[in-house]
Order: structure tokens, then C-alpha cells, then sequence
């Protein structure tokens, strides 16, 4: 046999091995009412509201037969050329080119496998995948909520994803399914030790969900209290307020967040303390100091929960009066207003009246 036809030979029957590779691997694409699923799908693109509504029906009864194709939309990513095709078909009508929006491919699909619950659990990693994209991850929670507890498995594996975004929204979710198994420790302490903060942080507060917390998670926790960035110290304290015990190690990480220097980990240390070992000659004047920061309204907040115990703060709650910056859209009275009222007690010399009526 000439070279050539050998050449030829070989294409050819790689061609048809790619050919059948490919379409073995496509998708199942039922039939519903004479459409397949995929036509069912596309129609969750459309503008028309009633268009919408027809797809969603159908895709319902449908059920768990649709989720394949629900899940390519998910796959659906913006080309680095489409928007080069877009401009080029404006100038160019006949080429008559359809664009795909990813991002909309991505919400409505994800929006679409919510409603069909735990029958959409076949496409867990893809919403795992979403989760990374800014405009759609939040569609992509929303379903991995709905389809329940299957999700955990894939999103305590998504802890160790490449992706950052992936593995901070798996942490963050993982709360919502709490209580966790003890499964879910080892993974969620690794992501203690992540290098990004906002996983960091999202750990350690996913930490707090187990209660009573055992030693390894408690270690953990006292280990970010003294971690390099805020809001991980602060979220370790919340934690350790929720979880952990008194005991002499937790005592100690305590008393230095109380002066830790960053308003909002003495504020977390404050309240976890008032928790564990409600101490009001330690907390009441830490978090008056804190009322002359940003985070006065919730070191206000945090008075007002200690009730009468926080008699000696109410001089500081009237002057922070004068500084609350908290935006109310509804007409409810200020954070140190409110503290004053749970706080209660004898009129106070020189407080207006309007205060003490």
C-alpha cells in the first residue's frame, strides 16, 4: 500500500474513532412533547417570560431525565472570541451568529436544577464548578441547598479545589448544613491553613458549627486567633464563643483578643467571653472602647444583650449617640438607644429626658 494511502487510512479511521468518542459521550437528550430536553433547556434563554415558564413546566415533569442537559448549560463559558464574532456579525448580518451569554446559560440552569431538588444531584460538580464565576455562583449556592445533603460530599472535596473562590464558597456552605458529620472535621481544619484569608476565615467559622467542639477542632481555632489577618482572628473567637470550653488555653487566647488593637477581634473576643465566662469588669470596658470605633454600633449591639450587667457603660452608649453612622431605611431608633432600653435601670443624672421618659 502507498505511503499516502496509509496516511489517508490512518485519518480516517481516527476520525471516526474521535467521531464515535464524541457522540457516545454526548449527554442523554430525552423527548418530552416532541422536544428534546436540550430544545426544553435552550428555552430557559428566553426573553419571554410565558417562553420561560412552558420550559420549566415541562422540565419539571421531566425531572431527574433533564438534569444532563441542564448540566451542559452549566459547562456553558464565554469564548475569548465571542465578542470578536458579535462585533463581526453586526457588520456582517448574514452570517446570522447566535450568542450564548455564559452567565445566563449558568443562572437559569442553575435556577432550573433548584426547583427540581434532590433529583438534580447528578450536577453537583458542575454547580461546584459555577461557583467560581462571579454572577452566577449565587444561583449555583441556591441549588446546591435544594438538592440537601448530597451536596456535602462534592463540596467537602471542592475544600481542596485550585480555585479559590470554589473552596471559600464550600466552606461558607457547608454551614448551612450543620450539624456536619465528624467526617467534616480533617477537611475543614486543612482549609484552616489555606494561604487565601477569606478561606481561612470561612473555616473557621464552619469550624463553630460543631457543639461541643472536640480538642483538634479547639487547637485549631486557638491557632487562628493568632492568625496574620483581622477578620480570620475575628472569625476564630466567634467561633470559639459558640464551640469551645473555658479552659485555661481558650482564657488566655481571650484576654489577648481583648487587646488585639483591631476593633472588630476584641469586639469577637468580648462576646465569646461573655459567653464562656461572663466577666462584666472585663468586657464592659472593652467594649466601651470599642464604642469610639467603626464597629460602635455592634459593640452597642453587644451591651445591650448583657442587659443590667452593663449599667456602667451607659454614659459611653449616650455620648456614641452623637456618632452612630448606621444607615436605618426603616424608622427604628439608634443601636445605643436600644442597648439604653435592654440595659434599663434608674434614671441617670444628666441624661435627657428624651432617654430617660
Amino acid at each position: 500500500m502507498k505511503s499516502w494511502l496509509r496516511v489517508f487510512a490512518g485519518i480516517a479511521l481516527a476520525a471516526i474513532f474521535i467521531s464515535s468518542a464524541i457522540y457516545l459521550r454526548r449527554p442523554p437528550d430525552p423527548i418530552f412533547e416532541g422536544r428534546h430536553a436540550s430544545e426544553w433547556a435552550n428555552d430557559l434563554l428566553s426573553l419571554d417570560y410565558s417562553v420561560r415558564g412552558e420550559a420549566q413546566t415541562a422540565l419539571k415533569i421531566m425531572g431527574a431525565a433533564a438534569v444532563p442537559q441542564l448540566a451542559v448549560l452549566l459547562e456553558e463559558r464565554d469564548a475569548p472570541w465571542e465578542k470578536h464574532l458579535v462585533r463581526l456579525d453586526s457588520i456582517l448580518g448574514f452570517l446570522n451568529y447566535r450568542s450564548r451569554n455564559a452567565t445566563v446559560c449558568q443562572f437559569r440552569a442553575a435556577e432550573m436544577l433548584g426547583l427540581l431538588g434532590t433529583k438534580a444531584s447528578p450536577a453537583i460538580p458542575q454547580l461546584i464548578k459555577v461557583l467560581a464565576m462571579d454572577q452566577s455562583s449565587a444561583e449555583a449556592e441556591r441549588a446546591l441547598l435544594r438538592i440537601g445533603p448530597a451536596s456535602i460530599e462534592y463540596l467537602l472535596r471542592a475544600l481542596k479545589s485550585k480555585d479559590a473562590p470554589i473552596r471559600q464558597k464550600s466552606a461558607r456552605l457547608l454551614r448551612d448544613f450543620a450539624p456536619l458529620e465528624r467526617s467534616a472535621i480533617d477537611p475543614l481544619i486543612t482549609a484552616s491553613r489555606d494561604e487565601i484569608p477569606a478561606v481561612r476565615k470561612e473555616a473557621a467559622l464552619s469550624l463553630g458549627t460543631f457543639r461541643p467542639a472536640p480538642d483538634a477542632i479547639v487547637a485549631a481555632l486557638l491557632r487562628l486567633t493568632s492568625d496574620e489577618n483581622e477578620p480570620v482572628r475575628a472569625a476564630a473567637f466567634q467561633s470559639i464563643g459558640k464551640a469551645a470550653g473555658a479552659n485555661e488555653k481558650v482564657r488566655a487566647a481571650l484576654a489577648r483578643g481583648l487587646s488585639d488593637g483591631s476593633p472588630v477581634v476584641e469586639l469577637e473576643a468580648a462576646k465569646a467571653l461573655w459567653k464562656l465566662q461572663p466577666d462584666r469588669d472585663v468586657i464592659v470596658p472593652a467594649l466601651i472602647r470599642i464604642l469610639s470605633t467603626k464597629e460602635r454600633w455592634q459593640a452597642a449591639y453587644a451591651l445591650g444583650e448583657m442587659g443590667p450587667a452593663a449599667a456602667a457603660s451607659v454614659t459611653a452608649l449616650v455620648n456614641a449617640l452623637e456618632a452612630e453612622e448606621v444607615p436605618r431605611p426603616f424608622p427604628t431608633p439608634p443601636t445605643p438607644a436600644l442597648a439604653l432600653g435592654k440595659i434599663g435601670g434608674p434614671p441617670i443624672e444628666g441624661l435627657p429626658p428624651l432617654l430617660v421618659d
